[in-house]
């Protein structure tokens, strides 16, 4: 979870921002509803708004499938 915020915790532009969380959103998957919960807040309180909100439709998105995924192969 270290590296993952160190990845997103740079000066990068929104878009470069978006794509990385898209890309680390599957790692995210693995963590506890409370590491998320806490990930979700951190991007909150350290991005602008629309782009906060953009990331965590992405990470709710991601774990919707996984959700999916997972019900599915049992």
């Amino acid at each position: 979870m270290t590296a993952a915020i160190f990845l997103l915790d740079q000066k990068i532009d929104a878009l470069e921002f978006l794509q990385r969380i898209k890309a680390i959103a599957l790692f995210f998957q693995a963590l506890s509803d409370t590491e998320m919960k806490a990930i979700k807040h951190w991007i909150k309180n350290t991005t602008r708004e629309q782009l906060a909100d953009s990331a965590i439709k992405i990470l709710d998105a991601k774990k919707e499938v996984a959700t999916v995924v997972k019900t599915i192969t049992k």
